[in-house]
């Protein structure tokens, strides 16, 4: 039959349920805009191939190489040269401009040669640099850049100090990236 204290206890129940289900859906809700919001900020990578580096003074040169492990250039001792390489990567991501926080070069050294400086390059216009450098033999470095926008190609340009102590100076530019943060 009707009890009325079944009755309070089972609405109690219900309440207490229902509360915590709201709670829950509530909760669930901040979690997924947490995650939307999150995932609206992408990271982004491009890289290529240092066989499309290419030497600002190819008259420096004794001899340039296209390997399958990246772009060698053998420099005259006691020279320097600046060695460019495209950045190709897109402009637009998810229907807005992508912005820029880094790049790096890989490239390797031998016979005294020395990277001294890298720029990186948004069109015409310089938006990052590492200078006094004094590298040599297997080198990564990373140029950081603070969050511009950018609107044309970019590229990143490395400047090579061959030795005049010997006549086996060479550079190999392996690969070349750019980061990106996406909408």
């Amino acid at each position: 039959m009707f009890n009325k204290q079944d009755t309070q206890t089972n609405l109690n129940r219900r309440s207490w349920l229902k509360k915590i289900g709201v709670g829950a859906l509530a909760g669930a809700a901040a979690l997924m805009t947490t995650k939307k919001a999150a995932a609206q900020t992408n990271i982004y990578a491009y890289w290529t191939h240092g066989n499309v580096a290419r030497a600002q003074f190819p008259e420096l040169l004794d001899q340039v190489e296209y390997r399958g492990t990246g772009a060698v250039f053998k420099g005259q001792p006691g020279t320097e040269n600046w060695f460019h390489v495209p950045l190709g990567h897109a402009v637009f991501l998810n229907f807005g401009r992508a912005t820029v926080f880094g790049a790096n070069l890989q490239l390797e050294t031998s016979g005294g040669v020395f990277l001294r400086e890298i720029k990186l390059f948004d069109g015409n216009r310089e938006i990052g640099a590492t200078s006094d450098l004094s590298e040599t033999g297997v080198i990564f470095q990373r140029v950081d850049i603070f969050d511009p926008e950018f609107v044309a190609g970019m590229g990143i340009s490395a400047r090579v100090e061959f030795s005049s102590q010997t006549t086996r100076s060479e550079v190999e530019i392996i690969a070349a990236g750019v980061d990106l943060m996406g909408p």
